[in-house]
């Protein structure tokens, strides 16, 4: 699996709020992601907005916007915001610099709680997990429990409860699911997945948390799948050559981003 990195999220921004905008990008890195915020002297209020931040826009998929007056007033601020409202995203946040540091807060709590994805599998599919996760690392999402930061003596058990718990709380398990897999309900793939259930419990209900993702054979899986787990909705690829399946099951993962509910 992939090393864990956190996601990177455009912050757009009017210059005249750099200092107050630096607590905003401090509270995303606080929270283990890596904001993109552009201080270019050629960019002064009535500039155009420049190709490199176009191309930028282009190949990201997170956008936290700082609004402000000074935002509002600003030609290219308001062009930049343009631009990222016609490109094709998976999220765009606003928050108001105006706002209590509290609010503030609830919004970049809101925007880290959806970009965090655990992935479940048997050591079968360990091929199809390393697959999507590059996929969803080249989407911009945050990889957790790719064991590779694991300090020396640590407790493996507590370490993937914890990861699990994280992912739950501010992103996605997705768990990948075969007739080979499910035919294991003892696997440490399946204690896995009943303790994201389990957790799940602890989470006001709204999105979809845990998502059950049948790489192959459907019909076998559906029928041998655990009853907890029939009422989640499952996203079946097993009719996609193996090449699309990451890309498909990522789009499926920016549909569930992009809904409002927390």
């Amino acid at each position: 699996m992939l090393q864990r990195a956190g996601a990177w999220i455009f912050v757009s921004h009017s210059l005249r709020d750099f200092a107050r905008v630096r607590l905003v990008r401090n509270a995303l890195e606080d929270r283990g992601h890596f904001p993109l915020l552009f201080y270019l002297r050629c960019l002064h209020d009535s500039a155009e907005v420049d190709g490199l931040i176009r191309r930028e826009i282009d190949a990201r998929s997170f956008f936290l916007l700082c609004d402000s007056k000074n935002a509002r007033d600003s030609k290219w601020v308001r062009d930049e915001i343009k631009i990222i409202e016609s490109r094709p995203r998976r999220l765009l946040a606003r928050l108001d610099l105006e706002w209590p540091w509290e609010n503030q807060l609830e919004v970049i709590d809101e925007v880290a709680s959806r970009v965090n994805v655990y992935i479940s599998s048997s050591r079968l599919d360990v091929p199809a997990a390393d697959a999507l996760a590059k996929e969803l690392a080249a989407a911009d999402y945050s990889l957790v429990g790719s064991g590779e930061d694991i300090q020396p003596g640590e407790d493996l058990a507590q370490r993937i409860q914890s990861d699990i718990d994280e992912a739950i709380r501010t992103g996605f398990v997705l768990v990948l699911l075969s007739p080979e897999a499910v035919a294991r309900e003892e696997s440490i793939q399946w204690h896995e997945a009943r303790y994201a259930l389990e957790r799940l419990q602890s989470i006001p209900p709204g999105r979809a948390r845990v998502v059950p993702i049948i790489l192959r054979g459907s019909s076998e899986t559906l029928s041998r799948l655990p009853p907890e787990f029939r009422p989640l909705q499952a996203v079946d690829v097993s009719n996609l050559p193996l090449a699309e399946q990451p890309s498909h099951i990522v789009r499926v993962l920016d549909h569930l981003v992009q809904q409002t509910d927390a």
